[in-house]
């Protein structure tokens, strides 16, 4: 028999087979086997080979199907990141370009059924942005690797710089601006040279014009001490032998010039407030001390001379006195030079002694005044529990001037529920609902796959529970209060959604299997009371070790570690008919539980879920509290499994 042609039906079914298209209809995952046609695929499944296969999968079908599940999902992302990146594509282009393969996996061996499903549980897990339009399902892969996260992080610091550097810049420009308008406003306070109207007082006096400006008073001024700071030399004789351009003056110029620095008194300007008020300026504390210091100085030299200072001073006023008496007598020339030579050389004498004063005695610095050392207030007793907390304030400001460290919590007002949310642990404290039969109903167009987990953007960032925390962590984002809870209203069940009403759970066996149980067990009561009150909430309870001792533990989840995994749940509820009041609080460990074991099997007192979480239940009751009915006596405290529930597990079963 010769070779099959090119358009054979044989080869041609060759061709499509290895392609890998047939294995979007007749493929059979378990066995990885494809089939030509439907007839093919029935007769395989009737196979011993399937049968064998098939009874493997039914003794643990949630491993398979897990197993199927997660491959298909990590090979549909690593698609769609190495093709399109971080781009918005089409989710169907990706799923043609993944099928392509033809060994990838088929989608009917996941828990998906259709594309739809798989994108929006894409979008709830955080892993893609998605957006549905006319055209399909929109996505845009979010990259949370360290690089990417590092590359980003290194961009807003680089943002954040370019924006810091063009502040100072404008701070700067700013600075330099006020400078030249202050400088510009003090030349024009000192300029004459501004234009004025010419006014001639005498028509026929003639015009002279001057080209050199007029020199300014800061010009003059310096003028004059330049020329009043170059001392004219003199010479002289011992005894009374004085030349030209000298005198007594000029020998008291040149004994002043010969002091040291330190006791010279510098010359002021004429254009200080002193000169041009003409009152003695005041001195400051600091002068005062100076002069003290130098009159007690001058009083300890003249006692050391012998001279006391009392007697100067007499002697000072007896002199006088006698100048005043013989001012009226007129000297002969001869006692005239004798008393010139002699004055002359007092003068240079006592500049001598100043000089040689000057080098033995230290210069005297300033002294520095302490501060005054702050007075303790002495405690005023309180005569009234008033006084007594208004001088408690007081303190408290001294003690902590920028208020309190903190917030540690935030108290959040939702639609259907309240929530008291911990920055530390990224978990809600607590979360109170009021349920009814009518907020049970469900609303107009209210679907719950309109609903996505969000991040709560009134936390600051540093505190808020991101949804990268929960990606990659083995851990569902449980509901505190849960979205059938609020079937009356979209917008409702969108709240429920902020991770502020999220924490960590178990998946299976717990968040999606007993826990669900309970919380419609919470539902069912409305059928039976008026209203249910429900508070729901973690708790980080120790655990006994093999070493006999109590330790708490407990998993944090993140990258960084941010939101830790509590190690059991509470609710407490609140029932009421008719004007009675009745309550059950449960304790649940996270963690896989069977749906046989019975509800009242995690019953606990609700003051042990008070010592446990840091929390008081129904203080506004006051003694009230205390004669609260068993709810457990009131109705039956007894899960019940809904008919999806049911029907899934036989449906894993057979």
């Amino acid at each position: 028999m010769g070779n099959d042609g090119f358009m054979t039906p044989k080869a041609i079914a060759n061709r499509i087979k290895s392609k890998g298209l047939l294995k979007l209809r007749f493929y059979c995952q378990i066995c990885e086997k494809a089939c030509r046609d439907e007839n093919g695929f029935k007769c395989h499944c009737a196979s011993e080979a399937h049968q064998r296969q098939m009874l493997l999968v039914a003794d643990n079908p949630d491993k398979y199907v897990g197993n199927y599940t997660k491959e298909f999902q990590q090979e549909f992302v690593k698609q769609l990141s190495r093709a399109h990146g971080t781009k918005r594509v089409l989710a169907n282009q990706v799923y043609q370009e993944y099928i392509a393969d033809r060994n990838h996996l088929h989608m009917n061996a996941t828990r998906w059924n259709t594309l739809t499903d798989f994108v929006k549980h894409l979008g709830r897990e955080g892993i893609c942005h998605v957006e549905e339009t006319e055209k399909g399902w929109y996505i845009t892969w979010i990259d949370n690797s360290p690089k990417a996260l590092a590359r980003q992080a290194a961009i807003q610091k680089k943002e954040r710089q370019e924006v810091d550097d063009e502040e100072r810049q404008q701070r700067l420009l700013k600075e330099q601006i006020e400078r030249a308008q202050q400088e510009a406003e003090l030349n024009a306070d000192n300029d004459d040279s501004q234009a004025k109207e010419f006014v001639r007082e005498n028509e026929e006096q003639p015009i002279k014009l001057n080209m050199f400006k007029k020199p300014t008073l800061a010009q003059a001024s310096a003028s004059d001490a330049s020329s009043t700071g170059s001392g004219v030399k003199t010479k002289m004789t011992m005894m009374g032998g004085l030349k030209k351009g000298g005198g007594l003056a000029a020998l008291a110029k040149k004994s002043a010039a010969s002091k040291p620095a330190s006791t010279v008194q510098p010359s002021r300007s004429p254009n200080t407030k002193e000169a041009q008020t003409g009152e003695k300026r005041k001195m400051t504390a600091m002068e005062e001390i100076i002069a003290a210091e130098q009159e007690q100085k001058r009083r300890k030299e003249m006692k050391t001379n012998g001279v006391s200072y009392n007697s100067y001073g007499r002697g000072l006023n007896n002199s006088r006195e006698g100048s005043r008496k013989d001012r009226s007598r007129s000297p002969s020339p001869k006692k005239l030079g004798l008393v010139v030579g002699g004055a002359a050389l007092g003068v240079v004498s006592m500049a001598a002694y100043q000089k040689m004063q000057t080098k033995n005695v230290p210069a005297q610095l300033p002294v520095a005044i302490p501060a005054p050392s702050p007075v303790p207030r002495a405690p005023v007793a309180a005569s009234t529990a008033q006084t007594s907390a208004i001088d408690k304030l007081e303190n408290a400001k001294r003690i902590i001037p920028f208020g309190p460290p903190g917030p540690v919590n935030d108290l959040i007002y939702r639609n259907a529920y309240v929530t008291s949310y911990n920055r530390r642990d990224r978990n809600p404290n607590w979360v109170a609902e009021h349920m009814t039969a009518e907020t049970l109903q469900r609303g107009k167009d209210v679907d719950r796959s309109k609903s996505t987990f969000k991040e709560d953007v009134s936390i600051p960032a540093q505190f808020r529970a991101r949804l990268t925390d929960y990606f990659k962590s083995n851990f569902d984002r449980g509901h505190m209060v849960a979205a059938a809870d609020v079937k009356n209203s979209q917008i409702s069940m969108d709240e429920t959604f902020y991770l502020t009403n999220i924490a960590p759970q178990v998946g299976e066996g717990f968040n999606r299997d007993y826990w669900a149980h309970v919380e419609n067990f919470c539902r069912q009561l409305t059928k039976s009371f008026q209203d249910v009150y429900v508070f729901t909430g973690p708790l980080y309870l120790p655990h006994k070790e093999a070493d006999g001792k109590f330790y708490v533990k407990y998993q944090v989840i993140g990258n960084p570690p941010n939101v830790a995994v509590p190690t059991h749940f509470f609710k407490v509820i609140l029932t009421h008919k008719n004007g009675q009041y009745s309550t059950a609080a449960f304790v649940l460990p996270n963690a896989p539980i069977s749906d046989s074991t019975p509800l009242e099997a995690f019953r606990v007192p609700i003051d042990a879920v008070e010592r446990g979480a840091g929390l008081t239940f129904f203080n506004g009751m006051g003694d009230g509290k205390n004669y609260l009915r068993d709810l457990c006596k009131d109705t039956k405290c007894k899960i019940v499994l809904s008919k999806y529930h049911e029907a899934q597990k036989k449906a894993l079963s057979s």
